[in-house]
């Protein structure tokens, strides 16, 4: 059995969340936890916060999910920043997992080698991306540099995204395996991902960035893009999701990531 007590990327994501609470001014109570995962041989795994965005006129709620699989070496923490429904500013998510490849390989033999962290960090645009170019300079350029940063890292694995995945995604999206020391950089990019989206929130899409038409059909195509790039067809995580909480925490969990409504109840 794996020693692993806490993820070294938990703490991060924890502050992070914080720091994302605050800055939007929403309010965290106890009742935002609305599911503890445990385990009948292992005990507690984890829980699941929904934050409600109530009167924020951009932001529908912020999920922030804390799992610690110590039995197969694995922890994986998560924020998702979830804008509104008729909100052109996109969602953001930022996703750190730890793994510990002795353990873990029986459950995932592509875990090899030292222990690792893979982290995955992404600002989810809301119109078609081929046609607003305008929104893509504005929203996304500003990513380009800790992008590249990130990407020219010499002992990283990059790539880890489906191509399915990518083409619902933008290029910015990034998933990245990396060895301990790049955990600097790496958290790094996960704030200026999240801190991209808050930048949106509090500055508005201005109507110039979008084509005609395009803040009406925004909301149905943004409705389909999450329902599509979270698909077990797609997100290869759901496979293993499902191998360590069960088919049906894994469907619900899936279920709120996506949905338009504020959950208060599992």
């Amino acid at each position: 059995m794996s020693t692993l007590k806490m993820n070294v990327g938990a703490e991060y994501i924890d502050g992070l969340f914080e720091k994302t609470i605050n800055q939007l001014g929403l309010s965290c109570s106890k009742e935002s936890t609305i599911k503890k995962y445990t385990h009948p041989a292992f005990g507690d795994l984890g829980y699941l916060q929904v934050v409600d965005g109530a009167d924020h006129p951009e932001v529908l709620k912020v999920l922030h999910l804390r799992l610690n699989f110590a039995p197969v070496g694995m922890e994986a923490n998560a924020l998702h920043i979830i804008t509104k429904r008729d909100s052109l500013v996109p969602h953001a998510v930022t996703e750190c997992v730890f793994y510990d490849p002795e353990v873990d390989a029986p459950f995932d033999p592509k875990h090899d080698g030292p222990p690792n962290l893979g982290f995955f960090m992404n600002v989810v645009g809301r119109v078609d991306p081929a046609v607003n170019l305008k929104y893509q300079q504005q929203v996304f350029l500003p990513l380009e540099d800790i992008n590249n940063e990130v990407r020219s890292l010499t002992d990283a694995r990059m790539g880890a995204i489906p191509r399915l995945q990518m083409s619902i995604l933008q290029p910015w999206a990034l998933a990245v395996t990396t060895p301990f020391s790049n955990i600097a950089l790496l958290q790094k990019a996960c704030e200026q991902y999240i801190d991209r989206t808050l930048e949106l929130i509090k500055s508005g899409v201005p109507s110039e960035w979008l084509v005609d038409g395009e803040a009406e059909r925004s909301a149905l195509r943004d409705a389909l893009t999450r329902v599509n790039y979270l698909s077990p067809e797609v997100d290869h995580i759901w496979p293993r999701m499902e191998q360590l909480i069960g088919k049906e925490d894994s469907d619900r969990l899936r279920a709120i990531m996506t949905s338009q409504e504020v959950e208060y109840s599992y």
